[in-house]
Parts: C-alpha cells; structure tokens; sequence
C-alpha cells in the first residue's frame, strides 16, 4: 500500500509543483496524526488548504455482499 500513496503523491507534485505533501500517518493514535497536521503546516508556510485521508482496510464491493457478510467487514 506504502507505494500507492507515494506515486499519488507524485503524480500531484507534477501536475502541482511545489504544493503537494504526502504522509504516511496512524489515523488510531492521536500524536500520528498530530505530527501529520504539524507536518502539513510547516509544509504550507502555516496554512493547510487540504487534508485528504484515504484510510480503510480496502472494503470493496461492501454494498453488494450479502447482509450477512457486511459485519464481519467492518468489524476489522
């Protein structure tokens, strides 16, 4: 998954040049994502214009399981 994110955030940083800043942050633990909006401030001169957050465990086609397989999804 590590990759992913990081030739997104390349793909930006072409189109956005100088703009764009990815991180790799634990969404449970409250000082990750502290250092992450810490980061990101730092990164913009002290002004965050966007904060996307693409957490998950990769629920796909969740809609269309049946109803008794949708808990234990999301029960990850």
């Amino acid at each position: 998954m590590l990759k992913n994110w990081e030739s997104e955030r390349d793909r930006l940083e072409t189109i956005y040049p100088g703009k764009v800043m990815g991180c790799q942050t634990d969404v449970t633990k409250q000082e990750s994502v502290a250092a992450m909006i810490r980061s990101a401030a730092q990164f913009g001169a002290g002004e965050i214009h966007f904060l996307f957050n693409n957490a998950g465990a990769g629920l796909t086609n969740l809609l269309t399981q049946p109803p008794t397989q949708i808990g234990s999804s999301l029960s990850m």
